[in-house]
Order: structure tokens, then C-alpha cells, then sequence
């Protein structure tokens, strides 16, 4: 490990930790506001759901940032299992956001990611799976397709499959 790794993982772990304030604190406020009964109440408590999912969701990216301040393929496996600790901790923090609502963007970028966690544990073909449910779906994933569609072309790159050449990227 690099001491370079050492304080990117420090700076990450200091910011993730002001992400779930954050998250903290829009949840509050979405809980004082209670039931919107008026336009303008519907349109703030809609603003701060997305505003908490977004959180959410960089929780999770914030976790996978600092999956990738310890080497993949790492000697000691103390390391590797590390690793393989705070992968685990960002798929579960993107399953969360995903499971919220199937209409919202946000969710279906969490999608992508939650395969992109099963691809970095090298399980190609449960992260494939994600990604092509992804690409089939609607409307709303029109953000989360393009970002499974390159991670997609990353697991061919690194793994092709029968009939699959591997991607100049």
C-alpha cells in the first residue's frame, strides 16, 4: 500500500462520514416536514426525497472510492478481505437506495453500481446480469444505462465471454 492510498482512504473516510450527516439531516427534515398538503410543500418534500436518495446513493460511491484505495490483487489477505469488506458495505448502501423507488433515476444509477460491486468481486456474471436489466429498463434509466453500458464493456474488456471481443477502452 502506498502512502498515497493511506491519505486518499483518510480524506474519504473524513468526507464519507459528512456524507451520512448530511443524510442524516435531510432525513429530518423531510420528517418535520411531514405531510405535504399544499404545491409548494409536495414540490420542497419531493426536492429534499431526492436530495436524501442522492446522499444515499454517494454514501455508497464514497465507499467504493475507498474499496479502491487497497490494491485488487493485493499479497496479504487481511487486505483483500479489507477490500472485499467495504465492497460489500457499498453494494449494500446502493441495494438500499435501489429498493426505494423504481421510478427514480437515482435508483437505477444505484442499480448500475450494485452490479458495477459484483463485477469488482469479479462476479461477472451476476454484475452482467444488473447491467442488462438495467439497459432493458424504461424511461427512468436512462442515466443508470449508459453508466451499465460501460461498466458492461469494463466486463468484457476484462472478461470476455464466448463470441465476445474485448473492447478498445
Amino acid at each position: 500500500m502506498t502512502p498515497d492510498a493511506t491519505k486518499a482512504r483518510a480524506l474519504l473516510e473524513d468526507a464519507g462520514a459528512q456524507i451520512k450527516a448530511a443524510t442524516k439531516d435531510l432525513d429530518a427534515q423531510i420528517a418535520k416536514l411531514g405531510e405535504a398538503k399544499t404545491p409548494a410543500e409536495k414540490s420542497l418534500k419531493k426536492k429534499l426525497e431526492d436530495d436524501a436518495l442522492q446522499a444515499a446513493l454517494n454514501v455508497g460511491l464514497n465507499l467504493f472510492d475507498q474499496a479502491q484505495t487497497f490494491p485488487r490483487e493485493a499479497k496479504s489477505t487481511d487486505l483483500r478481505k479489507i477490500r472485499g469488506d467495504v465492497i460489500e458495505k457499498a453494494q449494500a448502501a446502493f441495494q438500499k437506495v435501489m429498493a426505494k423507488d423504481d421510478t427514480n433515476p437515482i435508483c437505477w444509477v444505484a442499480r448500475a453500481w450494485y452490479g458495477r460491486c459484483y463485477q469488482e468481486e469479479t462476479d461477472n456474471a451476476h454484475a452482467r446480469a444488473e447491467y442488462g436489466k438495467i439497459i432493458e429498463a424504461g424511461k427512468f434509466a436512462s442515466d443508470a444505462k449508459r453508466l451499465a453500458r460501460y461498466f458492461r464493456l469494463i466486463a468484457i474488456r476484462e472478461k470476455p465471454e464466448k463470441g465476445e471481443e474485448a473492447p478498445f477502452i
